[in-house]
């Protein structure tokens, strides 16, 4: 894993390297600031977003 990947927060960071397929890597990790519900992770053969702003504690995690 490259240590320079720009990420704002470390858990979110651990997050996406936690759901990563075989030899992807991470570009950057970026929260949705002011929201606070959601993030954007860049990966080198896709784009995550995580979104936690569903009632009951639901997560919707999308991958394109």
């Amino acid at each position: 894993m490259n240590q320079s990947v720009p990420y704002d927060k470390q858990e979110q960071l651990q997050q996406i390297q936690s759901g990563l397929m075989q030899n992807e890597q991470i570009i950057a990790v970026y929260d949705a600031i002011g929201a606070g519900t959601a993030f954007l992770g860049l990966a080198d053969r896709r784009v995550i977003i995580q979104d936690k702003s569903f009632i009951g504690k639901k997560v919707a995690i999308t991958s394109m």
